[in-house]
């Protein structure tokens, strides 16, 4: 007797897009391959919403947070989400067209005047903040993580004035409005009216500490002057923004250390050396930070 086959991750994907597929009267029409880190996504058709986005596989908890952070919005900035199997992790999400990334303007001025026009005018009180961790929440626990892994000491260093940063910066910047909390290029498309945000976090915070993931996912060109690349993205954030250069550094800063701590706490150990050079560079500038001011 032969034994059975095991099922892969990709069979057990289609088996699930199957089962919303008939729950939600959708038509598949193929698996977004490119979205790993957020789940699996499925574009499809729906004769009640039409072209739309199958989403499944996150977990319950930030499925739930998504799916607020979504229902919150009320200026239609957000893709729409349609249904939602929150304890199973599905959602039907609105599919915005033709859903450029941010990521492909070529000229990063205009990539940062976009991304800043965008902030400026994003963020909301939040009628249900219990929904939602607090960005206070995700520094201690990415802190208290990395230092139970002995072999990341480094980081753990970075991690503990990373959260000394972050208390100063609090008690300077301290609205508690709803963010996105992961609005990088990748989650900012094009649709027929302008940018569109999918993929929130949602986390309780000042806005602030909302352009950390812009500044990570800025690409960096091949320069052999480091520090004036770091200046460009700095300053132009800071003029944009009119925050001190020298805060938007230390939102740099810290986010990076957290992110890192993160993908480091999840097994992503990939680019991990590359990830605490770039940190241990940015330590150097706050170092200097009388020529950020």
């Amino acid at each position: 007797m032969k034994p059975e086959r095991q099922t892969t991750s990709e069979q057990k994907e289609q088996e699930n897009a199957a089962i919303y597929a008939r729950r939600w009267e959708l038509d598949l029409l193929g698996r977004v391959t490119y979205a790993s880190q957020v789940g699996s996504l499925f574009w499809c058709r729906s004769p009640r919403y039409g072209e739309c986005v199958l989403k499944i596989g996150k977990a319950p908890e930030e499925t739930w947070t998504e799916y607020y952070a979504l229902s919150a919005d009320r200026e239609g900035i957000f893709c729409r989400v349609y249904e939602a199997d929150c304890p199973n992790g599905a959602l039907l999400l609105e599919r915005i067209s033709p859903g450029t990334p941010l990521r492909q303007e070529p000229d990063p001025c205009r990539r940062m005047d976009r991304y800043c026009t965008l902030i400026s005018s994003l963020h909301r009180p939040c009628r249900h903040p219990e929904r939602f961790p607090t960005y206070t929440q995700w520094i201690r626990r990415a802190a208290r993580s990395i230092e139970r892994i002995k072999e990341y000491g480094e980081l753990s260093h970075h991690m503990r004035m990373a959260r000394a940063h972050y208390l100063g910066l609090r008690r300077r910047y301290r609205r508690n409005l709803l963010l996105h909390g992961d609005l990088h290029h990748d989650n900012i498309l094009l649709g027929e009216s302008g940018y569109r945000l999918i993929d929130p976090k949602g986390v309780i915070g000042d806005p602030i500490f909302e352009i950390g993931r812009f500044l990570i996912n800025e690409p960096y060109s091949p320069s052999a002057d480091p520090t004036g690349e770091a200046l460009r993205l700095v300053q132009g954030i800071s003029r944009r923004l009119a925050i001190p250069a020298v805060h938007v550094l230390e939102v740099f800063y810290v986010e990076l250390c957290m992110t890192t701590c993160w993908f480091v706490e999840d097994g992503q150990t990939q680019q991990y050396e590359e990830r605490l050079k770039h940190i241990d560079f940015l330590r150097s500038l706050l170092d200097g930070q009388s020529n950020w001011s």
